[in-house]
């Protein structure tokens, strides 16, 4: 845009300068004709503008390094058309916290719709927050850029690799669906006890519906399962750190925290998965009993941006929930352990996760 700005100011100055040596009406005329059209086709754009509403969306999710392509749809209520109109998208990691923005550009037909296609290609896992920031509608000439702000935004995951785990499990450790002691505090996967209800939301299992109470009450109502204290297992994404971490720690923590997790799942053992959601700065809770539940927790884990805090997510469920589980396990990117054993009563493994760990052919070792 620039160029074409000094393109056309050359332009203008060459046939001012010849209408001043007096060349004649044409230099004059054509010095005229140039500015009014500029000028008429700068307040088009402007106007054209407030015709343009647009529409966002991205496939569901891809491989790292795979094609991630990102549609936007502009239609076009006015009568006059534009050659050009440039959609801006953000696309932020909220994993690893990289932001990455591109633009494409795409015509736009009076009383009619376009389309384009952004084409991104992720470097590291983790949950997409794409936003189309704005539309810019240019002149005829490429002079002016008419900004439009859009605030569109639309979800993908990035998918994560998942490493070897081996996991040792002790006999006191088995699932034991008959244990007599719930926990008061969070829900679990023992259908045999009701830890709450509440109403239904999108991604509930319909097997969990209470249907009778939700016939009585006219809403659907889910109920939460019990979580038997005896052999509960919580599994800590520990997404603070001493120092600022690289986006490829960070994702590491995440890698390691879905591959833990589905070693779980494989073995049998319905786990608790904790991280601390930076929206709420409060730890968040999620019950994990297969990989269908794995599957739905993805996009909470992987959006557990990992940040500098000197209070790591097991000691604020210790303060604030307490900590009755049969054991924990603690992904950290730290590589000294929290001691706190000894205040919860809870038995405490501590993971530290390096990018090295992950790549090499051992793995994660976890002995529960």
């Amino acid at each position: 845009m620039a160029k074409n700005r000094i393109v056309f100011i050359v332009w203008l100055l060459l046939w001012l300068a010849a209408w001043a040596r007096g060349v004649g009406n044409m230099a004059g005329g054509i010095l005229l004709a140039s500015a009014l059209c500029a000028a008429a086709e700068i307040a088009a754009a402007c106007a054209l503008r407030k015709r343009l509403t647009a529409q966002l969306s991205a496939a569901v999710s891809c491989r790292k390094g795979e094609e991630l392509p990102v549609t936007v749809t502009v239609a076009n209520s006015g009568l006059l058309s534009c050659l050009r109109v440039q959609a801006d998208v953000q696309c932020r990691n909220l994993l690893t916290g990289e932001v990455t923005h591109t633009a494409a550009c795409l015509p736009a037909a009076g009383h009619a719709k376009a389309q384009t296609v952004c084409t991104l290609r992720p470097r590291h896992c983790g949950k997409l927050e794409l936003t189309l920031t704005a539309l810019r509608v240019y002149d005829m000439f490429g002079l002016v850029g008419a900004k439009k702000p859009v605030g569109l935004t639309a979800p993908s995951l990035v998918l994560p690799d998942v490493w070897p785990v081996e996991l040792t499990v002790s006999e006191r450790r088995s699932p034991d669906m008959d244990s007599s002691e719930y926990s008061m505090y969070h829900p679990g996967n023992d259908p045999s006890e009701t830890f709450a209800l509440r109403e239904y939301l999108p991604g509930d299992r319909i097997k969990n519906i209470h249907w009778k109470l939700s016939e009585k009450t006219d809403h659907l109502l889910v109920r939460q399962l019990g979580l038997p204290v005896n052999n509960a297992i919580l599994l800590v994404l520990d997404n603070t750190a001493d120092t600022a971490p690289s986006p490829e720690e960070r994702e590491a923590l995440g890698e390691a925290a879905v591959s833990v997790s589905a070693a779980l799942c494989e073995a049998g053992l319905p786990h608790q998965a904790a991280w601390l959601d930076r929206e709420t700065m409060e730890p968040r809770l999620c019950a994990i009993g297969d990989t269908e539940e794995l599957t739905q927790a993805l996009s909470g884990l992987l959006s557990a941006e990992t940040e500098p805090d000197t209070r790591t997510v097991t000691r604020r469920l210790a303060e604030t929930q307490g900590l009755d589980y049969a054991h924990a396990a603690v992904l950290s990117l730290r590589s000294e352990p929290e001691d706190l054993t000894t205040a919860s009563g809870t038995p405490v493994t501590h993971v530290a996760v390096s990018t090295a760990m992950l790549r090499s052919k051992e793995g994660i070792y976890l002995a529960l």
